[in-house]
C-alpha cells in the first residue's frame, strides 16, 4: 500500500512540474515531457542544428507559437528593431519586407531555441479602429512569415542580431499575402524556451505598414482635392534650470542637456532635421517651429558657465560649448521661418487656471517676447498658444483670451463637436478665440501613446527610437489616401518633447516631400490657419476625462500658490533704485520662472518631480529674502531713560530698493512705539532708530526682525542685548506714592505737635491769675506755682500767693473796688 501511495505522489509531482508548450498550428497548450536536470541536459544535448526551428529531421518545420506569454518569461528578453524596409509600400518599391534587429537575454536563465518571424493583421479601414490599434496592438495573425532562427542558446546578458524578411504578396507559405492597398498591423514576434520552461512568446513589437500601391502594380491616383498639411516642429525639454541670485552661476539639476545639445543628441537632431526639411520649399512652407522659451533661457545660461547638482554639492557643467553652438544654429535658422512660442517651461495651463494663478499664467504666455529678444530678427506669430496635448477647458480658454490670446491649437478630443478638420470659433467668457484642430490620429501615432501600460513584453514603434515615426507614416497615409475626406486640413502635432532618431526624422520629411511632389497633399502655413476672419463654425470645449488624473494634485498647486504669493509680496515691496537700471518686476522674473517650472506638464503623473522643482524655487526665494536682513550689535545697548531708541543696522544686498518694516518680539519690560516702514537703498546699509518704551531696569533681550509692509519675512531675526538704568513707570509711581505718604506723615506729626502745644497753652491760661485794671485792661501775671512732691509721688496743692499790701491799686480788696 505504501508503495502505491508513493507512486501516485511521484506521478502527480511529475505531472505538475512538466512544462507547457503550444501545439504547432494551434493555440492549445500541450504538456511537454518532464525536463531532465540541467547538468544532464547540457551533457546530452544534440547538435545545435537539430534544435533550430526548421531543422528537425532534416526538413523545414514551423515552430509552435505560444498563445500567451509564459508566466515571468516576458521580462527575460529585450527586442530592439533597428531597421524596417520599406517604410511605405509603393508600386516601384521592393516586393519583400525586411526587418533587422537584436535580441538580448535580460533574465537570469538561459533561453534556448530563440527564433523570430513577422505577422500581419487585417487592414484598418476606419479612424476609430486605427486609434484603437495604436492604443492596444492586435495579435496580427492573418498571415505570417516562416520562423527564422536567431540563437540555439542565449545565456543571460548575451545578445544576438537577426534579420527576417517575407514576401509582401503571394499565396505561398511564408508570405504576408497582401492583396490590396491599405494600412496593415505588422508584428515582430520573438519566441524561445527559457530554462525550466516551455516554448513561449518572449517579446513583441507592433507597428503599422502603409501600402499605397502593390509592388509591380499601377501607382496610386492623385486625389482631385488634396489634403492641406501643416507640420509643427517642437523644440522643448523638461525643466532643468534653477535660476539663482545675481552674481551666482546658473544651476542645473542634471547635465543631460549636454548630450542633447551636442552632435547626435535629441535637440541637435531635431534642429538639423528642420534645417534639412526647410531646404525643400514645399516642406519648408508647411513647417512651423514651436520653441519652449525656457529652453532658450536654459541654453543661454549654460553658454555663460553653469554648475550641476551632484548630491549635496555642485560640479562645473560640461555643456557650455554645446549649448552655445546649438543656440547659434537656432538663431541662424529661425529668421524667415514660421515660429511660435510654447508655454514657458511647457507649463500646464489648465492646472494654472484651476489654481487661480493668474500671475504665473501671464508669465507662461510671455514666451513670444523671449523669442523676439533671443532670436532677433525672427518674428514669431503672436497670440497663438499650443497647450500640452492640445487639451483645454472653458475656464482656461477664458483666462487665455483675457491675456490676449487669439488662437489656440487644440485636439478635437477637447472639443464638441469633434468632427471636421477646419478651424472653428470657440467662445469663453464672452470672448471668441479661433480654434485650430490638431490631428488626433497623427498625434497618437507620433508618440501620444508612447509609454502607455501594455501587456508584458509588448512594445510599439512609438517606444522604439529607430521606428518612432513609422506609425506616423501610416497615419499620414491613412489621412491622405484612405480617409475619404477630400481637402482635409491636417495639422501634424508631435509630442512637445519629441524623441526620434535622425533617420526617423528624415523618413518623415521624405514622406512629406513625396506627398507634396505627387500632389497627394499640399503645404499650408500655420499663419494662414490662424489668420483671416473668425471662422463661422462654432464649437465648445470639453476637457478630456483621461487627462484629469494626470494633472498635479491640489496639495501641490496650493504650495505653488503660496510660493507665488510670497514672491509677489516681495516684488511689491521693491522699488527701482535711482542709480540702477533694473526694476522690481524685471528683477523678480527669474525667481518667478523657478516657481513656474514646478507646474510644467513634464511633471504630469510625477508628483515627486513637481515637488522637487518647487523645493528648488522656494529655496531660491528664501535666499532672495535673506539678502535683506538686520545686523545685531556687537556690544550691548545701554538705555538710561524710559523713552529710548533701539539702533537697528539693516543691510540690503539687492540691486533694488526695499521697503522694510521693523518688528520687535514680545519682551517683558520693553514696549515698541509706532514706527513707519522705511526704504532701504539698493546695495547699502542704513541704521534705523526704533523708539521703544523701557518699563524696567536691568538686562533685557529684544528679538528684532524685518518684514515687508504686508508681513513677508526678510532675513533672519537678530537678538539685541540691552542694559537699562531707567526708572520704570512702576518705580516712579511707587517712589511718588512713598514721597506722598512721607509728606502726609510729616504733616500729621507737625499738626499733632501744634495741636498738642495749643492744648498746653490753654492749661497755663487757666492756672494764671487775671487782674482787671481801673482803665478796663486786663493784666495777666505769671502764676508761679510751686509744689512739693509728697512721699507718695503726688504733687501737693500749690500754696496761695501772698496777698499784696493794702492800698495798692488794682489788687483785690482795694478800697476803690
Amino acid at each position: 500500500m505504501s508503495r502505491l501511495l508513493a507512486a501516485i505522489v511521484a506521478a502527480g509531482f511529475a505531472l505538475v512540474s512538466s512544462p507547457v508548450t503550444a501545439q504547432a498550428g494551434t493555440d492549445r497548450p500541450v504538456r511537454a515531457p518532464s525536463a531532465a536536470p540541467a547538468a544532464a541536459r547540457v551533457d546530452q544535448r544534440p547538435p545545435a542544428d537539430a534544435l533550430l526551428p526548421g531543422r528537425a529531421a532534416g526538413r523545414p518545420a514551423e515552430m509552435p507559437v505560444a498563445a500567451a506569454n509564459q508566466s515571468g518569461a516576458a521580462s527575460r528578453i529585450h527586442l530592439e528593431v533597428t531597421g524596417l524596409t520599406p517604410r511605405t509600400v509603393t508600386a516601384d518599391g521592393p516586393p519583400t519586407v525586411v526587418v533587422t534587429g537584436k535580441v538580448t537575454n535580460t533574465g537570469d536563465r538561459r533561453i534556448d531555441d530563440v527564433a523570430v518571424r513577422l505577422q500581419r493583421g487585417d487592414a484598418v479601414t476606419t479612424e476609430d479602429r486605427l486609434r484603437a490599434v495604436l492604443r492596444d496592438p492586435p495579435p496580427a495573425e492573418r498571415a505570417s512569415s516562416r520562423w527564422v532562427p536567431v540563437a540555439a542558446l542565449l545565456e543571460p546578458g548575451q545578445s544576438q542580431p537577426f534579420r527576417v524578411e517575407a514576401p509582401l504578396q503571394g499565396a505561398q507559405s511564408g508570405s504576408l499575402q497582401i492583396g490590396e492597398r491599405g494600412v496593415y498591423p505588422l508584428m515582430v514576434n520573438v519566441n524561445g524556451q527559457p530554462d525550466h520552461g516551455g516554448q513561449a512568446r518572449l517579446a513583441v513589437l507592433s507597428t503599422l505598414l502603409p501600402v499605397l500601391s502593390l509592388p509591380g502594380g499601377p501607382p496610386a491616383g492623385k486625389p482631385p482635392n488634396p489634403a492641406a498639411i501643416t507640420m509643427l516642429w517642437p523644440l522643448a525639454d523638461r525643466p532643468r534650470l534653477v535660476e539663482t541670485l545675481p552674481g551666482q552661476p546658473a544651476l542645473l539639476t542634471d547635465d543631460d542637456l549636454t548630450e542633447s545639445f551636442g552632435a547626435g543628441g535629441r535637440l541637435a537632431n531635431l534642429l538639423q532635421a528642420a534645417e534639412q526639411a526647410a531646404a525643400n520649399p514645399a516642406v519648408g512652407a508647411s513647417l512651423c517651429l514651436a520653441v519652449d522659451p525656457d529652453l532658450l533661457v536654459t541654453a543661454q545660461a549654460m553658454s555663460g558657465g553653469y554648475r550641476v547638482r551632484a548630491g549635496a554639492t555642485t560640479v562645473p557643467g560640461r555643456g557650455v560649448d554645446a549649448a552655445r553652438e546649438w543656440l547659434a544654429r537656432l538663431r541662424a535658422f529661425a529668421p524667415g521661418h514660421c515660429l511660435i512660442a510654447l508655454p514657458a517651461a511647457d507649463a500646464d495651463l489648465v492646472t494654472l487656471s484651476r489654481a487661480d494663478q493668474s500671475g504665473l499664467t501671464k508669465l507662461a504666455l510671455s514666451g513670444t517676447d523671449t523669442l523676439q529678444e533671443m532670436l532677433r530678427p525672427a518674428q514669431p506669430l503672436t497670440g497663438v498658444v499650443w497647450p500640452s496635448e492640445g487639451a483645454l477647458d472653458d475656464r482656461t480658454l477664458g483666462n487665455l483670451a483675457a491675456d490676449g490670446v487669439t488662437s489656440v491649437l487644440v485636439s478635437p478630443d477637447s472639443m464638441r463637436p469633434n468632427a471636421g478638420s477646419q478651424p472653428v470659433a470657440l467662445t469663453a467668457a464672452r470672448a471668441r478665440v479661433r480654434g485650430v484642430r490638431l490631428d488626433p490620429l497623427l498625434a497618437a501615432a507620433l508618440g501620444g501613446a508612447a509609454g502607455q501600460p501594455r501587456a508584458a513584453g509588448v512594445t510599439t514603434a512609438a517606444d522604439e527610437p529607430s521606428l518612432a515615426v513609422q506609425n506616423g507614416l501610416a497615419a499620414l497615409a491613412f489621412r491622405t489616401e484612405f480617409t475619404g475626406d477630400p481637402g482635409r486640413t491636417v495639422v501634424i502635432a508631435p509630442p512637445h518633447v519629441w524623441n526620434a532618431s535622425p533617420g526617423e526624422l528624415g523618413a518623415l520629411v521624405d514622406a512629406l516631400q513625396n506627398l507634396f511632389a505627387g500632389r497627394i497633399a499640399v503645404p499650408v502655413g500655420l499663419a494662414q490657419l490662424v489668420g483671416g476672419p473668425m471662422p463661422a463654425q462654432p464649437a465648445a470645449l470639453a476637457y478630456p476625462p483621461q487627462d484629469a488624473p494626470a494633472t498635479l494634485p491640489a496639495a501641490v498647486t496650493d504650495d505653488v500658490t503660496a510660493a507665488e504669493n510670497t514672491l509677489t509680496d516681495l516684488t511689491s515691496a521693491m522699488q527701482k533704485d535711482v542709480s540702477g537700471n533694473i526694476g522690481p518686476a524685471e528683477f523678480a522674473v527669474p525667481f518667478a520662472r523657478n516657481v513656474l517650472r514646478s507646474e510644467s506638464s513634464g511633471w504630469r503623473g510625477d508628483e515627486a518631480a513637481a515637488r522637487g522643482a518647487l523645493r528648488d524655487a522656494t529655496e531660491q526665494t528664501a535666499a532672495l529674502q535673506g539678502r535683506v536682513t538686520v545686523v545685531p550689535p556687537t556690544n550691548p545697548l545701554s538705555w538710561a531713560s524710559g523713552d529710548s531708541l533701539l539702533p537697528a543696522l539693516v543691510t540690503n544686498e539687492l540691486p533694488v530698493q526695499v521697503v522694510v518694516r521693523v518688528v520687535l518680539g514680545d519682551t517683558q519690560g520693553v514696549r515698541p512705539q509706532a514706527y513707519d516702514s522705511q526704504l532701504i537703498p539698493a546695495m547699502q546699509r542704513r541704521t534705523l532708530y526704533i523708539p521703544v518704551q523701557v518699563l524696567r531696569s536691568g538686562r533685557l533681550s529684544v528679538d528684532v526682525r524685518l518684514t515687508t509692509p504686508s508681513g513677508t519675512p526678510l532675513g533672519t531675526a537678530a537678538r539685541f542685548e540691552a542694559t537699562s538704568t531707567a526708572y520704570s513707570t512702576v518705580t516712579i509711581v511707587i517712589t511718588a506714592t512713598a514721597a506722598a505718604a512721607l509728606v502726609l506723615l510729616v504733616a500729621r506729626r507737625i499738626y499733632r505737635r501744634v495741636r498738642s502745644s495749643r492744648r498746653g497753652a490753654g492749661a497755663h491760661d487757666t492756672a494764671r491769675g487775671v487782674r482787671l485794671p481801673v482803665n478796663g485792661s486786663v493784666a495777666v501775671d505769671d502764676v508761679q506755682t510751686g509744689g512739693r512732691t509728697s512721699e507718695r509721688g503726688r504733687a501737693d496743692r500749690p500754696e496761695p500767693a501772698p496777698r499784696p499790701p493794702a492800698g495798692v491799686p488794682g489788687e483785690e480788696g482795694s478800697s476803690g473796688s
